[in-house]
């Protein structure tokens, strides 16, 4: 799978690709419960308000076209949400946005 965002895939050990919003807190973890069966680290984002975040770096895109935008998330209690959104940042609006509270890979 090819990607623009520097460690996409979460291989590397360092969290310097992705930036904590918010009061969020970003940390690589190596332990169960893994989100696939071919990855060897996976991002935790530890939120201590609603609306903390983890971002990947700022991609530019050529208005008009069409792009894939995809993520695993699994939340660690039933009253926690993960949500994945694509955001316009010249405008300040969300383009499209995708919300989940499994407690599994979705």
């Amino acid at each position: 799978m090819l990607s623009e965002v520097p460690d996409y895939d979460m291989e590397q050990s360092h969290t310097t690709d992705w930036t904590a919003g918010g009061s969020a807190t970003v940390t690589k973890q190596t332990t169960a419960p893994k989100l696939s069966s071919s990855g060897k680290r996976y991002l935790r984002v530890v939120s201590a308000a609603a609306g903390d975040y983890a971002r990947s770096n700022i991609l530019r895109i050529e208005p008009g076209k069409s792009y894939h935008v995809s993520a695993i998330a699994r939340c660690t209690a039933a009253s926690t949400t993960a949500k994945l959104v694509a955001y316009d940042e010249t405008n300040s609006a969300v383009i499209a946005s995708y919300t989940s509270n499994r407690l599994f890979p979705a």
